[in-house]
């Protein structure tokens, strides 16, 4: 009996230990030597953009900050962060990249509008019959609806008490019919941050007294061997002290990442 319970001790040790060290040990992002270098690293891999503040100069980009692994890390204050994932690959497959920052405010901070959002200018499917989606493909959801809301929607069985409670047709499939975002709506229930109060800890910021935003994005996208078109996203943190981001998309493991980002 003895060695069976130091056996399950040491089965779960990897896991209580990530669970500890994800925001204990801060990680350091690697700066590319060359713009160029990006494509080289792994599918899926996301880098920070430091010297991007606005979309208009994504075509520009020459700095880049490689995140090698998920985990807590330091940004420096701004207002919009951008950031661009390797979508190169030997084989073309369209899918979506599931995106949802969790942008935290210190103290009573009301934001405007508490969730943004967003599927990316593509040719997208309502997912299934008697449904239609909303002409804009963006929306700064009215300020009754609450970030609470937004995961209450995805504890729903029902896409149209979902699209009820965001007040927006967001959920899509992308042009080939599938995936639909719907089917992975656990990933966007489960997005919340695992580790919010320790996290709020760390921000010295009292779990009582803090506000939240959510920015969530669907970006279609198709893995290609030559890239031409970037696969980039971006949140605005103005005013916060720190970012849960969360990253995934249902083409395989390479792509699901999760970060704990201190802003100051």
């Amino acid at each position: 009996m003895k060695k069976f319970i130091l056996v399950l001790l040491l089965c779960s040790w990897p896991c209580l230990i990530w669970g500890q060290d994800i925001l204990s040990v801060e990680k350091s992002f690697k700066k590319l030597p060359a713009a160029g270098l990006f494509f080289n690293q792994p599918t899926g891999s996301i880098a920070f953009l430091p010297k991007v503040g606005d979309e208009r100069y994504l075509d520009w980009v020459a700095t880049y900050y490689l995140l090698p692994e998920s985990g807590f890390y330091t940004l420096h204050r701004k207002s919009n962060y951008f950031f661009r994932v390797n979508h190169k690959a030997k084989t073309q497959e369209v899918s979506y990249l599931g995106v949802l920052a969790y942008i935290i405010y210190g103290g009573n901070y009301s934001h405007r509008n508490p969730l943004h959002l967003t599927r990316n200018d593509s040719k997208w499917l309502p997912g299934e019959a008697n449904r239609s989606l909303d002409k804009k493909n963006y929306a700064y959801v009215i300020p009754k609806v609450q970030v609470a809301d937004f995961f209450q929607a995805h504890q729903t069985e029902s896409i149209k008490k979902c699209d009820e409670i965001l007040t927006f047709t967001w959920h899509a499939a992308v042009e080939t019919g599938s995936p639909y975002s719907w089917d992975y709506r656990s990933k966007w229930h489960n997005a919340k941050p695992p580790h919010l109060d320790n996290f709020l800890t760390l921000l010295n910021v009292s779990p009582t007294d803090y506000g939240a935003a959510i920015t969530a994005h669907l970006i279609q996208f198709s893995t290609t061997n030559n890239p031409s078109k970037m696969l980039d996203f971006y949140f605005n943190a103005d005013n916060a002290v720190g970012v849960y981001l969360h990253v995934f998309s249902p083409l395989g493991p390479e792509f699901d990442k999760e970060f704990y980002f201190r802003i100051k």
